[in-house]
């Protein structure tokens, strides 16, 4: 029966990427250039292509769901219902983390790869949903706070790449320093993934021999005011904010851990 079910998940996972590749494809060759030449107003097109991508995506979770690749559970809905303006902040275990994210946090902003403005099939799709582009970190750090000052929520992994298994988190200072120039709150999001899965350089057919549980805690925000108030710096202030982040999230992974 193992094996039977191994096999399943395999097949069903083999399912569900080609069904997020097929969809990708009809959407960033046929509805976004539609809707980019259709809907002329800026905010109306951003507005209809968000709600397109994060329908898409959590009726994707659904159906991983409901194939048996992996379960799911949320806490923290309430606090998500009221977020605005806030800098949400991940830890990143598996290639699928945004995917949760931009499901939750209807109408957020993200960075993504700027080779994706360039590219025929993702072009009219990033462009109709006015993601922000990696194309330098000046620019990045400029718009970041622009959207966050404009009451955007603000989706970013601190380590700016998937987390390594067994390792502590390694979070860069940058996120920290957004929030504190833009003057948002800082909203921890925890994110467990057991067994590991999708992990960097982890291709989709390693799949590990039971199905895979998310659990995505939305921890309280974390107001930045005190730290700018109690720092000298803005250097120190963003240190301190990020300690506290790098705190709060391997805390929360800690406790999970131990209550298994």
């Amino acid at each position: 029966m193992a094996r039977i079910n191994w096999l399943w998940r395999l097949l069903a996972t083999a399912i569900c990427f080609s069904l997020f590749g097929l969809g990708s494809l009809v959407l960033g060759i046929l509805f976004f250039p539609a809707l980019w030449f259709i809907v002329r107003n800026p905010l109306r097109r951003r507005n209809m292509a968000r709600w397109m991508v994060t329908g898409g995506f959590y009726l994707f979770i659904e159906i991983m769901n409901g194939l048996g690749v992996l379960r799911y559970r949320i806490t923290g809905n309430e606090i998500v219902a009221t977020a605005q303006g806030c800098l949400v902040i991940a830890n990143h275990p598996s290639l699928i983390d945004v995917v949760f994210l931009l499901a939750m946090f209807r109408d957020a902003d993200c960075v993504v790869k700027s080779a994706m403005w360039s590219n025929p099939i993702t072009m009219a799709t990033v462009r109709s949903i006015d993601y922000i582009p990696n194309k330098d970190p000046e620019f990045v750090m400029a718009e970041c706070i622009t959207r966050l000052k404009a009451g955007h929520n603000l989706i970013l992994f601190p380590e700016g790449t998937r987390s390594i298994p067994g390792e502590a988190l390694d979070f860069k200072r940058g996120a920290a320093t957004i929030a504190i120039r833009a003057g948002s709150p800082c909203l921890p999001v925890s994110i467990k993934c057991t067994p590991t899965t999708l992990t960097k350089g982890e291709p989709w057919y390693r799949i590990p021999a039971r199905r895979v549980e998310f659990k995505l805690d939305v921890l309280e925000p974390i107001e930045v005011r005190s730290f700018v108030d109690d720092s000298t710096s803005e250097k120190k202030a963003s240190l301190a904010l990020n300690n506290l982040l790098h705190l709060a999230l391997s805390q929360n992974l800690r406790n999970e851990a131990q209550s298994r």
